[in-house]
């Protein structure tokens, strides 16, 4: 979709633009995946997809260095000879990250207010909901619908023995305000650069003690049963991933747009959509295990 390519481009400095002639040996749906997983596995934080005029398919993948996003052309290539595919400097990128110090303003969501570092405090704030994200170059102060929506969904889902399993942690916001609110969380995020950030905010609020961040495949992390997951990346992720956190007897997914709920019910054929809620575009879910775990 259109607005998976502008957050690939916004995330990310460096992107790879590829396409499939529509007179090739092989359906676009067959193209997008075999792609999609050679941009995933070289890297990529964000891949959309879209149809030009002609009728190709066309995919934009983001990436956080230009080494990276040149060693996956050149596996790209390798692997699917008949694609179109070039390395693109991102200037939205620089002007998104410019961006979020001027306009980014504190984001209120049930109690918790969520503030950057140069925002003063107002008396108004609960000092026990006061959260404090520096956003860098990552992606989740809490602005965003998905982000919103996520932890809207994870407070009503959390209760007293909940430990979260925050996959694609980015800022860390998820992980940080179920860390105040007296949880245990296991976070993972696959970039260098949302890594430091996450660490950054974790130390500034003083929940380091609470979470285990770890700098890894969310494909990998070790999700328990009885962990409240919690997910809030592209599709394409999610396709990646399901496998791994579909062990849970809870999971929060987002990062969807409306018409994406349906491929989340199809990736979790044990589950069942509890709660759905929409912002916009954009879409998240809880879903509850059907059957014995």
């Amino acid at each position: 979709s259109n607005l998976q390519i502008d957050f690939a481009t916004m995330i990310s400095p460096w992107t790879i633009r590829c396409i499939a002639p529509a007179d090739a040996d092989i359906s676009s749906s067959e193209f997008a995946g075999i792609a999609s997983l050679i941009l995933f596995e070289g890297g990529a934080l964000a891949v959309g997809e879209t149809e030009t005029a002609s009728g190709e398919t066309e995919l934009t993948a983001g990436f956080s260095t230009e080494a990276d996003a040149r060693a996956t052309l050149t596996t790209l290539r390798s692997q699917l000879p008949i694609v179109t595919a070039a390395v693109h400097r991102e200037a939205e990128h620089d002007q998104w990250v410019l961006s979020q110090r001027a306009g980014l303003e504190p984001v209120t969501i049930g109690p918790w207010t969520i503030r950057a570092p140069w925002h003063e405090p107002s008396n108004s704030i609960d000092t026990d909901h006061d959260v404090i994200i520096d956003p860098g170059a990552a992606f989740g102060h809490g602005a965003h619908p998905s982000t919103r929506l996520s932890i809207e969904l994870m407070l009503r889902e959390l209760n007293t023995t909940s430990t979260v399993a925050d996959l694609g942690t980015g800022t860390g916001v998820i992980a940080i305000i179920a860390a105040l609110a007296g949880h245990n969380v296991r976070a993972t995020e696959y970039d260098d650069d949302a890594v430091a950030v996450a660490r950054a905010n974790v130390d500034a609020n003083n929940v380091a003690n609470r979470i285990e961040l770890t700098h890894g495949d969310a494909a990998d992390s070790p999700v328990k049963h009885d962990d409240l997951v919690v997910a809030n990346v592209t599709i394409d992720i999610h396709r990646l991933i399901a496998g791994n956190y579909r062990r849970a007897d809870r999971i929060i997914v987002a990062g969807l747009l409306c018409n994406q709920v349906s491929m989340m019910r199809e990736l979790l054929p044990d589950h069942r959509a509890h709660t759905i809620r929409t912002e916009g575009d954009w879409a998240a879910a809880s879903f509850l295990r059907t059957t014995p775990s």
